[in-house]
């Protein structure tokens, strides 16, 4: 088409002028004669309607006048130069070529009903028309013309169904997407909502059409959803992630709104697309709190390679400090200034073995004694010392599950666990509280597991230690289980909790912490269960009262410091020693001797030849022979040995004059 195409109402305008034009002319009686001004009046018309015509053929309309019969009366130039100069031919052959009249036919309903009537018609060239006629009545009312307008609409037909086409693949996109998407109009009413976002709603389509995020949202959600409208209104995209809640619910959303635009580039509604990122969001935050325990994993892992390394030299030191303090206490009387002295270098000794204790339970290679255990035993009986560790401002309650089952654990260990956390929640109620332990049975299943790393499915008895302090914020929580973090500023070591976690996750078990601040504390630890039934408490009973003996010890030791000192506590509590450097040695002894010795004392890694080995090639001659173990070495060095089976000897060290004493008396008497 030369220029833009008209609308019908254009056209009806245009046609209605070239009706009357022509009324004008028939208004003429016929067979009388005009002359003079009245023709020239009459001529004038005539050029004013044919100019009209060819005015329409320049902006691309087709006009021409048929009669009833069908035939072209006359025809302007643009049909002529479309169709050919057709006049008084048949309308339906020259135009459409078909051997027969339109059915419809527009002109034929138009002289009919003596108004304008329009239909399409496919051309005998392949356009698409569309056909106006008017009829041309006489002045009675009667007519047997009709004036058509014609125009080619092919191109916008195709438009029409470009735009059809289109319109449906948005339907089915839209009906088919997982994300929400909608479009409103410039009040922010729905205007289209797909299925999804129905869905999401929970309501039928039509239930949010017309509505405003005012009529859908509560007040601060509805204003969140208006401001993010209000950028795309402005003309520009908007590009969000909002929280908000629908009903109880609360849903993270990324939202994109684009401002859509009409044929005069003005925006006149908005079109967005919502994701539900709630899920999403929450593993990208389960992600990040799963590689800070990694991380934090991590550094438990460095921290016991550290302790690892420095652990046997350290305790080795320290043995000869603590045992020869102790036994120069002896010597000074209770107002000896050197005694006093003498207390400090053994006090500190301890503190020294503490920490190094400490450090390994953290980093989960303390050396630990597992015997079945009662949890509600270990609570009661250490309720008396609790008392007497407690401020008398903080009430201890005691809350027990009658029905819980076995854990294996070291009992010293979890009273460790139990004295930290209650000594950690006393520092937390400095004007006095509340202070809560607690026992159950817990089933911890595959879901819980999935949302808490290193958990592992299955039965545990839960072990609480709730406070009324102060709690901790978020930020404090996130490092309250790290080595030499100190919530009590330079007054605590900072591995009182560390000390905690690693006993709990030596044990097997799991540790967990909910506080807020102001709002006290909740310390979880969960151990797992086991089938093994209670041991009774058969202990002798003399052994913390009468340590002496008159047997024959064979000690083996590489380390000169401790082995003299390990010679002097035995010979001081009257048994016959034997002293050996190492493995070679010791067998040359056995050789040597007139009898095995009632008691092998030694070391675990040795050069050559370790203390098992020593011990199983000693029992090949010496059946009955019974044995002792000793190291400085972490759990994970000595299990590779073979001597943390269950029903093994074994002493840790450093060790004291009394513990070393009170550990062999103890195997003599009941291996």
């Amino acid at each position: 088409m030369k220029e833009e195409q008209k609308t019908k109402d254009q056209l009806i305008q245009e046609l209605n002028e070239a009706k009357r034009q022509i009324a004008t002319l028939r208004s003429v009686p016929q067979n009388q004669s005009i002359s003079g001004q009245g023709y020239e009046e009459l001529r004038a018309e005539r050029d004013k309607l044919q100019s009209l015509m060819d005015g329409l053929a320049a902006t691309g309309i087709g006009v021409d006048v048929i009669g009833a019969d069908y035939r072209i009366r006359t025809q302007n130039k643009l049909l002529q130069d479309t169709f050919g100069d057709q006049t008084g031919k048949l309308c339906y052959k020259s135009y459409i070529g078909r051997s027969k009249p339109c059915v419809p036919c527009s002109m034929k309903a138009a002289i009919k009903n003596g108004k304008m009537e329009s239909i399409e018609m496919r051309g005998i060239n392949g356009r698409l028309y569309e056909v106006i006629s008017a009829p041309l009545l006489y002045p009675d009312g009667t007519a047997n013309k009709a004036i058509e307008v014609i125009q080619d609409i092919t191109e916008r037909k195709h438009a029409e169904i470009a735009l059809g086409e289109s319109e449906g693949r948005f339907r089915a996109i839209a009906e088919t997407a997982k994300d929400c998407i909608f479009t409103k109009d410039l009040e922010c009413r729905y205007t289209y909502v797909n299925g999804a976002m129905a869905e999401l709603f929970g309501c039928r389509l039509e239930d949010l059409i017309g509505k405003t995020p005012e009529e859908i949202f509560d007040p601060e959600s509805a204003k969140i959803v208006s401001a993010v409208d209000k950028i795309a209104l402005d003309g520009d995209t908007a590009d969000e992630v909002r929280t908000l809640y629908l009903g109880d619910h609360e849903y993270v959303f990324h939202t994109i709104q684009v401002p859509l635009r009409n044929i005069n580039d003005e925006v006149s509604g908005i079109c967005g697309i919502v994701r539900d990122i709630t899920d999403q969001k929450r593993a990208e935050a389960e992600k990040i709190r799963l590689e800070q325990q990694y991380h934090q994993s991590q550094k438990v892992e460095s921290i016991g390679r550290l302790a690892g390394g420095v652990s046997h030299d350290l305790n080795n030191l320290l043995s000869p400090i603590i045992v020869y303090g102790e036994l120069l206490m002896r010597d000074f009387g209770p107002d000896d200034e050197r005694r006093k002295y003498t207390v400090e270098i053994v006090q500190a000794g301890f503190r020294a073995r503490d920490l190094v204790h400490q450090l390994l339970a953290f980093s989960r290679k303390q050396t630990m004694e597992y015997v079945p255990v009662d949890m509600n035993k270990v609570v009661i009986d250490f309720k008396e010392l609790l008392r007497r560790t407690i401020p008398e401002d903080i009430q201890i309650e005691i809350c027990q599950s009658t029905d819980i089952r076995t854990i294996m654990a070291d009992v010293g260990q979890i009273e460790q666990v139990i004295m930290n956390l209650a000594t950690n929640a006393a520092d937390a109620m400095p004007e006095g509280g509340r202070l809560t332990i607690e026992t159950a049975q817990a089933v911890l299943d595959e879901e819980y597991a999935a949302t808490h790393s290193e958990v592992q499915p299955g039965e545990y008895v839960m072990l609480s230690v709730s406070d009324t302090g102060y709690g901790f914020d978020d930020e404090t929580l996130g490092h309250l289980f790290e080595p030499f973090y100190s919530t009590k500023g330079e007054l605590g070591t900072g591995l009182g909790l560390a000390t905690v976690f690693g006993i709990v996750k030596q044990h097997g078990g799991n540790i967990w912490v909910h506080s807020e601040s102001d709002m006290g504390t909740t310390f979880k630890v969960y151990l797992p269960v086991t089938d093994k039934a209670l041991v009774k408490d058969d202990t002798c009973q003399d052994t913390a009262t009468e340590l002496k003996g008159s047997e024959t010890i064979l000690l083996v030791e590489d380390n000169k410091h401790v082995r003299d000192l390990a010679h002097t506590i035995l010979e001081l509590h009257g048994y016959t020693v034997l002293v050996a450097e190492n493995g070679g040695e010791a067998l040359m002894i056995f050789e040597e001797h007139g009898g095995a010795p009632d008691l092998l004392l030694t070391d675990v890694v040795m050069p050559e030849m370790n203390g098992k080995e020593l011990f199983d090639k000693a029992i090949e001659n010496h059946p009955s022979l019974r044995v002792l173990y000793m190291s400085g070495y972490t759990k994970d060095i000595i299990a590779d040995h073979g001597v943390l089976d269950e029903g093994i000897a074994f002493i840790q060290k450093p060790f004291t004059l009394q513990s070393l004493a009170t550990k062999v008396r103890k195997v003599l008497d009941h291996s």
